[in-house]
């Protein structure tokens, strides 16, 4: 059928990016396709490892600036996204609100992005939830 070999070429696809140290999808979409928790593993691992480089550079950096307080009560709350919270990617578009409603009385939000502002509403909505 054509989907069967839509799959076929779609795991095809997997072995030889992930061979080549990239991820095919986003771990999140590849439980949309008929891969095994195997290949689902194998997928998200690359993709975390893409993460990792894009997101170096923060290897130190304190949420804020600031070193934490000692006897602060407040929960410091972040959220990565390695393709940067584009308007583009379905977290960022379902999630967008989602970063203004935590209790700024109790909580800390920050948001880190692996990739260049992409000058998107959505971008500035998430901007100004965090």
């Amino acid at each position: 059928s054509r989907r069967s070999k839509h799959i076929a070429l779609l795991k095809k696809a997997l072995y030889q990016e992930t061979s080549e140290g990239r991820a095919l999808v986003t771990p999140f979409h590849s439980f949309e396709f008929d891969l095994t928790p195997h290949e689902c593993k194998i997928n998200a691992l690359a993709w975390s490892q893409r993460v990792d480089e894009r997101v170096k550079h923060l290897a130190g950096f304190e949420p804020g600036g600031q070193a934490l307080s000692k006897g602060s009560t407040r929960l410091r709350v972040g959220y990565l996204s390695g393709s940067g919270f584009h308007n583009s990617t379905t977290t960022a578009r379902s999630m967008r609100s989602q970063y203004s409603m935590h209790n700024r009385m109790t909580t800390e939000v920050y948001c880190y992005a692996g990739q260049p502002d992409d000058g998107s509403e959505v971008r500035e909505v998430m901007r100004r939830g965090c």
